[in-house]
């Protein structure tokens, strides 16, 4: 059977430019029916959700994602498909009522839904988006027709859409420089390149790709960030408040920092944004959301609200701007024509003084610079929701943490997997280690590197076995010296707004270990009891995400949520629902750029220069792909040159001081730097040097008498007559028992001060 329909979003009168036909084909196979007590579920896969509205049979649908030109809009589209029939006598169960994972009681209401044919539409339109500058249309379709009359279950085998394009005579003259996002979402990703053009060097005058927002007393503490990720080619900016107020207007402090970001967006191609702060630091934008409950005292359905603080308010610029468009002060309401279409990736950092923003970072550059995983490992723990099974006796996180594992866990990880359940646990004692807080304490500190937990939660605990908590306080016990992406779908434990600290700022403030990403709702977390296998609203959303971690792992923290986002966005278009409530209360905490190691990562082992003079030419020794930026912001300079997607790369005027950084998906940066003179310094870990025609190591170096100190690697400053500069001489050099010196050089290396220790290292060639 094939059936055409025409779908008119836009009547003018214009000139059409282009139009083009894509062709989406399922199968059959990629599905299974599961019969449920006497009614029948579709198993999926992890690219397909089951999200329907609540009393309607439970069809499978996906988000299909076509780029478009920068300069066009959709005039209209048309829509032919095929039918073919695949199941007979079938009864689907029904979406059920979906119940807050805080605590309470979840019913497991009959749910009953009309004798007619499902969906109302094969195929919904799911909104027109943008990502890092890409322009793409959304359509959410559902490869089935169901009957509930005759009890018949149709497939779909292809969907065919037109779409025809309008001019929009809206251009912007910076294009992205990345596209490793977009590819993995669209449908053509092949017309990335025909239509965006990239830059494989820029420097900074052209970009900010990172923007930190944060209070004026806490700007020094984000410096070594700000530097790190500018001399790995990202190059950032910090803006404080304080600046912000001054400069940008708005009736509220967070509508002048949406100004800022908006600001950085159009005119400087801002990619990456970090909110510095808590909400007494960086306001949160509370966004109203409903979801349809049921009371089982009074046996009436309900509807549940809430104001959430969403993060993503400060990177959605189409729609109303201030989220407020009826005037009437409850922000994100439907009548508000918000439009969640995030365009810069947002996270947040939950701290309030310097100590905290120096332990994250100095955590975060050891992550990114220093990772150790000898073999890559997730602790996935789960505690009793609503009820258990009745033939196994296990829990329904047990059994839905098990299906979680199945869909998108197993398909993608190849790292060790462990379960932690209150009714199963793959350690000696089974069943019987109970998931408490004394086992819990110690699971956590054996340096997993991923961490679900499906459980109940509040706004400073994860419920445990026994009707216990695990709480903030609990954290500080922690001994992982590697810290963990912990993901939750329990509800509050990522309120910032609420609690000091809340659990995702007692993970992510940790110094050593806890957190170093954490993925939570600030407000409750949605699932279902009537299905035992099924995945509620959490789950699902949860599973997006280790999906698009474990299965692309060039993606970045940020990157993920915003694409999370993304793909849920468009099942909550004019409708209120849990997905909508999921969508502004996942809030990201932690850094937006942070690359997460998902496989043992690479390193970069025959690294080459050539020096002429003030020229240098980098070469990778044959890794593909890489990006190579030399800068020196370390020394204050204002020299910065990057380029991406590169094997070699030559560099000009390069000044005698500066930092080398070689990057890729999944290899250890490599970290050089240029120097003639290697002087007064402790070498503690690894270092390399690409020297001069003529290259001294502890050579005599000028102090300032008038503060006695003198400078003992990496800026610190130390006093002269202090312990920590003995035995060691004005001018030496000391390499320590696990110290490494490498130069690299094109001339003379003339030592003249240097000591090593048992164990140390120095290379020259």
């Amino acid at each position: 059977m094939k059936r055409t329909f025409l779908f008119i979003l836009i009547c003018l009168f214009v000139n059409t430019s282009y139009s083009q036909t894509y062709n989406f084909t399922f199968s059959t196979a990629d599905f299974s029916i599961v019969e449920n007590n006497g009614k029948h579920m579709i198993d999926y896969p992890a690219s397909f959700n089951a999200i329907c509205n609540t009393c309607d049979p439970i069809l499978p649908s996906c988000v299909k994602n076509i780029l478009l030109p920068p300069n066009k809009k959709v005039n209209n589209f048309t829509l032919t498909y095929t039918t073919s029939n695949w199941q007979s006598d079938i009864i689907l169960e029904a979406m059920p009522v979906e119940c807050p994972t805080d605590g309470g009681d979840c019913p497991n209401i009959p749910c009953t839904y009309d004798l007619k044919v499902y969906p109302d539409s094969i195929v919904r339109y799911g909104g027109l988006s943008t990502i890092d500058r890409y322009q793409y249309v959304s359509f959410v379709i559902t490869p089935f027709v169901y009957d509930a009359i005759t009890g018949s279950l149709s497939f779909v085998p292809q969907v065919n859409i037109s779409i025809e394009l309008a001019d929009n005579n809206v251009t912007n003259a910076i294009f992205p420089t990345r596209d490793r996002v977009i590819k993995r979402i669209v449908h053509n990703p092949n017309d990335v390149d025909l239509f965006y053009p990239q830059h494989s060097q820029r420097t900074s005058t052209q970009n900010i790709d990172y923007l930190i927002i944060t209070a004026d007393s806490l700007k020094n503490s984000f410096e070594p960030l700000c530097i790190w990720k500018t001399q790995k080619g990202v190059y950032t900016k910090i803006v404080t408040t304080e600046e912000i107020d001054v400069t940008y207007s708005g009736s509220t402090q967070y509508l002048r920092i949406k100004q800022c970001v908006q600001d950085y967006y159009d005119n400087y191609g801002l990619k990456w944004l970090l909110l510095g702060g808590d909400n007494t630091i960086i306001p949160t934008v509370n966004a109203h959301s409903e979801v349809l409950a049921y009371d089982p005292v009074d046996s009436i359905y309900y509807t549940v609200s809430e104001s959430i603080p969403a993060d993503m308010f400060y990177g959605c610029f189409n729609g109303a701007y201030d989220w407020n468009a009826n005037g009437n002060d409850t922000i994100g309401e439907l009548a508000d024509n918000v439009i969640l279409d995030q365009e810069v990736n947002i996270s947040r950092l939950p701290i309030r003084t310097r100590s905290q923003v120096k332990a994250y970072v100095d955590k975060l550059l050891h992550y990114e610079q220093a990772p150790t995983m000898i073999t890559p490992s997730m602790l996935l723990c789960a505690q009793k929701l609503w009820n258990y099974d009745t033939i196994t006796n296990y829990s329904d996180a047990h059994l839905k943490s098990d299906n979680f594992i199945e869909k998108c866990i197993s398909p993608y990880f190849t790292g060790d997997i462990i379960r932690f359940y209150d009714t199963y646990t793959d350690f000696s004692n089974g069943a019987a280690y109970q998931l408490n807080t004394a086992n819990l304490t110690t699971q956590l500190s054996n340096n997993y590197h991923f961490l679900h937990f499906a459980t109940h939660g509040g706004y400073t605990s994860w419920g445990i076995e026994g009707g216990m908590s695990y709480t903030s306080n609990n954290v500080s016990a922690l001994m992982n010296s590697h810290p963990m992406v912990i993901v939750t779908m329990a509800c509050n434990t990522n309120a910032f707004d609420k609690a000091e600290p809340c659990l995702s700022e007692a993970f992510i403030r940790k110094p050593v270990g806890g957190s170093i990403a954490y993925l939570g709702s600030s407000r409750y977390g949605w699932g279902t009891s009537s299905s035992l296998s099924g995945l509620g609203a959490s789950f699902q959303m949860n599973q997006k995400f280790f999906t698009y971690l474990f299965g692309n792992t060039s993606l970045h923290f940020s990157e993920i949520i915003d694409l999370l986002k993304s793909s849920y966005s468009p099942y909550s278009l004019n409708k209120y629902n849990s997905t909508r409530w999921l969508v502004l209360s996942n809030n990201a905490i932690g850094d937006a750029e942070l690359p997460i190691y998902t496989t043992i990562p690479n390193e970069f082992e025959n690294v080459s220069f050539e020096r002429n003079g003030s020229n240098l030419v980098v070469n990778t020794g044959g890794v593909e792909g890489c990006t190579i930026t030399i800068s020196d912001v370390a020394d204050g300079g204002n020299y910065y040159v990057t380029n991406t997607n590169t094997v070699s790369a030559t560099f000009t005027d390069v000044p005698s001081s500066c930092t080398i950084v070689i990057t890729k998906e999944n290899y250890i940066p490599y970290i050089a730097e240029t120097s003639c003179l290697i002087t007064t310094e402790i070498i503690e870990d690894k270092r390399i040097v690409v020297g001069c025609e003529e290259t001294r190591i502890g050579g005599i170096r000028m102090i300032d008498t008038e503060f006695e100190t003198c400078a003992l690697g990496k800026g610190i400053q130390f006093p002269i007559d202090s312990s920590l500069i003995q035995p060691i001489r004005l001018g030496e050099v000391k390499i320590t028992d696990i110290g490494s010196l490498e130069v690299i050089n094109g001339g003379t290396v003339t030592i003249e001060h240097l000591s090593m220790e048992d164990g140390a290292e120095l290379k020259i060639h």
